[in-house]
C-alpha cells in the first residue's frame, strides 16, 4: 500500500513541476543603456572564508531591458 502512495506522490510531483511558464524573461548579458533602475537587490554574505561577498541587483535600463548586476 505504501509503495502505491509513493508512486502516486512522485507522479503527482512530476506533473505539477512541469508547468510551462508563460512569462519567460530573457536577461540581456550586455551593459545597460543609461541608468539602471534597481527593482530588487540583495547581498551575499561570506561563509567559511570562501570570499563570496557582494551584492546583486535586478532592474531595467532606460530602454526597458532587464539586467542582473553583480558587484
Amino acid at each position: 500500500m505504501s509503495e502505491v502512495l509513493i508512486i502516486f506522490y512522485v507522479g503527482f510531483l512530476g506533473l505539477v513541476s512541469c508547468a510551462d511558464d508563460k512569462d519567460q524573461v530573457t536577461i540581456d548579458p550586455t551593459r545597460p543603456t543609461g541608468a539602471l533602475n534597481v527593482l530588487r537587490s540583495g547581498t551575499f554574505v561570506d561563509q567559511n572564508s570562501a570570499g563570496s561577498m557582494g551584492t546583486a541587483a535586478l532592474g531595467s535600463d532606460s530602454q526597458g531591458k532587464e539586467f542582473l548586476q553583480f558587484s
